[in-house]
């Protein structure tokens, strides 16, 4: 089959050729939208029920069954239906009933995320058992990296609506987070082992909707967020959504760190016909993470972690500065050409900018003794992202098909300041974790000028073609294939010779890669499924600090996945189990500070998530992950065996909410403990496990006629002290904060 590659490379391997395929799309659909004769008859938009968590429009779910308990999607994901979802965006496969897909997809709907009070990805998923957050309280990237089934993503492995998107991004615009674990190059062609974040924008509501916010994050990180939204016509044809909002400078709960931030997103739907949906958003995100972030190298001499320091210190100078900003565009279309056709398409573009004037500090013994450096540099990225699928509904016998074709490409230009394009400052002196004191002056090195020399061009197609067939009302299958094409090319700058570069070997490589995946129905309420999947991977990228080969992306792989699950409905609470292994290759930093690529990781684990009421007033969501992970075939012998770094292998979460006696008011509280973890390769380095609590009230009532919401959360409640893990590096969790905000829907 990989003869096949070359042939469609040819035709695709100019990214403008997918952009210019979904214009062409776009304007035959809208000309056949508007000729066709259902457009003599006004266009009306659905009846929305803003405070329900639903998919984005221009990818609509179709009614599915509702057994006995399912949740009802008028209200999915809302408190009264337990935050259960019935329905997810599968990439290339469109929007399925989650009852009927063989995957393992969990989602944080946007009431769980409002009455969470989350700010950050990472808070948002934090009772997510399958999820693990080695950052701990991390800003810088805004929590957008993130441990599944053991596997860590990058914050490039994420995605809006089903397109990538290349930096942090913001919650108060986002509709829900759908997790979805495991390889899954079928539905969103390059990802990681670990899986896919999907956020879904918030879309255009059919009735005027306004909802304001005031509150602290948590700290002294006073907000406000506006969230509007409403028709355009009399029609109903045009409607619009607006979110806004600004966070102050006030510390986070942490000496001397802020985080200000503002956003104003905006989404437009037009809805040409009644089988024909045009959308355009808008993003533009700004976060100055002032102060530092408490994120911890480990050196050499070290022989044991010391003991986490209060999480509440700063430990990083004042003048640690890391800004991201980013201006995003996407526009999408989706049209019922017949009751058997259907065409979707979307594309994007993203331009990013990040200034680091960033603070790094090293352990260098057992007694929390530490050093510290200050990186600089100020980099960019471009990225357009596009894709388009033709959906066909067809019969063979008595089997049902619903077959689909299409492709999904990206471009991406990353640039650095120069000349100096990515330096490092140590500073004298030595501090100790439990006896900080301040740091010297700054001194006076920093990056010049903006982002204007390529260091890498990175090019991804991947043409998918897969069926999915209904033998009967039991049995279905799902089956395809993805042919991947990767084309990288970086360059590194000298820093100290003008115009002097050295041009890294560009990589090309191409696959075909399999998947299939076969459900069985056994009662409308009980669904179990197998699947195996094969995922052409980018390389890993090294770290930024602390290695000789900085900031650079690494040969591509193949993953490769098998699981088996169970979902369940029982009564008014949803299950979703799996077994799983996954493998892909394995990326450490070798005695010579170089970040290589050498031998397996292989994680074989079982999961377990339920949500949902148990009773009336008590609403859960949680459960838990085992895991044994291991690195083989390694060339360091050291290695060979051991538990791969940042991987903890057992975790469990349970949050609950329980609606008091006094109407509207809501006793909520979690917790969550996660695993000892390696913090080096030869896992002679660890965390210990923990356990962290969380508390909260919310407090519903009516006030002059409108629905007004407070709430009051506490986060670490035994403000314990801890440290996470992520790529050999220590980052604090959060110290015990109260976050507090009173909403009013107009």
């Amino acid at each position: 089959m990989d003869s096949l590659g070359p042939l469609m490379l040819a035709s695709v391997r100019n990214s403008r050729c997918v952009f210019k395929a979904f214009l062409a799309c776009g304007v035959a659909t809208s000309v056949l939208s508007i000729a066709a004769p259902a457009f003599s008859q006004s266009t009306v938009l659905p009846d929305v029920d803003v405070a329900a968590d639903r998919l984005p429009s221009p990818a609509p779910v179709s009614p599915v069954s509702n057994p006995s308990g399912a949740a009802s999607p008028a209200k999915e994901g809302s408190v009264e239906n337990g935050y259960r979802a019935s329905s997810a965006s599968v990439g290339a496969l469109g929007a399925k009933s989650l009852k009927d897909t063989p995957y393992s997809i969990n989602v944080a709907s946007r009431e769980l995320i409002t009455n969470l009070q989350a700010q950050t990805a990472s808070e948002a998923v934090k009772y997510n058992p399958t999820v693990y957050a080695g950052s701990g309280n991390n800003m810088v990237g805004g929590g957008a990296a993130f441990t599944i089934r053991g596997f860590t993503t990058d914050t490039n492995q994420s995605f809006i609506d089903g397109l990538r998107i290349y930096s942090r991004t913001p919650l108060e615009d986002k509709e829900r987070i759908e997790v979805l674990n495991g390889p899954s190059a079928l539905l969103f062609g390059f990802t990681n082992p670990a899986g896919v974040i999907n956020y879904v924008q918030k879309r255009p509501t059919a009735e005027p909707f306004a909802n304001m916010t005031v509150g602290d994050y948590g700290g002294a990180q006073g907000y406000v967020h506006g969230d509007f939204g409403g028709p355009l016509d009399q029609e109903g044809r045009f409607a619009y959504r607006l979110n806004l909002l600004y966070v102050g400078k006030g510390d986070v709960g942490v000496n001397d760190d802020s985080h200000e931030r503002y956003l104003a997103s905006g989404a437009l739907d037009w809805h040409i016909s009644p089988g024909t949906i045009w959308s355009l958003d808008f993003e533009h995100f700004y976060i100055n993470v002032a102060g530092g972030d408490n994120i911890f190298t480990i050196g050499s001499n070290v022989t044991a972690i010391p003991k986490a320091p209060s999480a509440s210190k700063n430990y990083m100078p004042t003048y640690s500065i890391a800004r991201d900003a980013y201006d995003r565009v996407a526009t999408r279309i989706s049209s019922e050409l017949s009751d058997s056709v259907t065409l979707r398409g979307a594309v994007s573009y993203s331009n990013i900018d990040m200034y680091r004037h960033r603070a790094s500090d090293k352990i260098i013994d057992n007694a929390g003794d530490f050093t510290m450096s200050r990186n600089y540099y100020h980099a960019g990225k471009q990225a357009v992202d596009g894709n388009a699928y033709l959906d066909i509904k067809f019969d063979t016998w008595d089997w049902r098909h619903k077959a689909t074709v299409g492709v999904n490409e990206e471009y991406s230009v990353v640039r650095y300041a120069y000349p100096y394009a990515n330096g490092t400052v140590n500073y004298k002196g030595t501090n100790n974790l439990y006896h900080p004191f301040a740091w010297p002056a700054d001194t006076s090195a920093d990056t010049v000028g903006d982002p204007n020399r390529d260091t890498d061009r990175a090019n991804l197609f991947a043409g998918t073609i897969a069926d999915q067939v209904s033998f009967n009302d039991q049995w279905s299958l799902i089956g395809g294939l993805t042919w991947a094409s990767i084309n990288d090319q970086a360059y590194v700058y000298s820093a100290t010779k003008a115009g002097a570069y050295t041009t890294i070997p560009e990589y090309q490589q191409s696959r075909v890669s399999p998947s299939v995946a076969l459900l069985y129905k056994m009662l409308p309420e009980v669904s179990l499924y197998v699947s195996y999947n094969e995922a052409l991977q980018k390389g890993p990228t090294s770290p930024s600090t602390g290695v000789t080969n900085p900031n650079v992306t690494l040969a591509p792989y193949v993953a490769r996945g098998v699981e088996g699950g169970l979902k369940a409905t029982a009564g008014m609470v949803d299950i979703n189990a799996a077994l799983f292994r996954i493998e892909q290759a394995y990326a450490f930093t070798n005695s010579a500070s170089l970040y290589v690529q050498s031998g397996v990781e292989t994680h074989v684990g079982g999961e377990f998530v339920a949500t949902g009421k148990l009773t009336e007033n008590f609403t859960v969501t949680g459960g838990f992950t085992v895991l044994q992970a291991s690195v083989d075939d390694v060339t360091v012998a050291s290695i060979n065996g051991k538990v791969p770094v940042g991987v903890p292998q057992h975790m469990a979460r349970l949050y609950g909410e329980y609606a008091l006696p006094l109407p509207g008011l809501t006793l909520t509280g979690g917790v969550s403990y996660n695993d000892s973890v390696y913090a080096n390769a030869a896992n002679t380095l660890s965390v210990p496990a923990v356990t962290t609590g969380d508390l909260g009230l919310r407090y519903a009532t009516r006030i002059e006629g409108y629905d007004t919401t407070f709430r009051f959360n506490v986060q670490n409640i035994t403000n314990t002290n801890y440290w996470t893990v992520s790529s050999s590096s220590l980052a604090l969790g959060a110290p015990r904060t109260f976050a507090f905000s009173a909403s009013m829907k107009f």
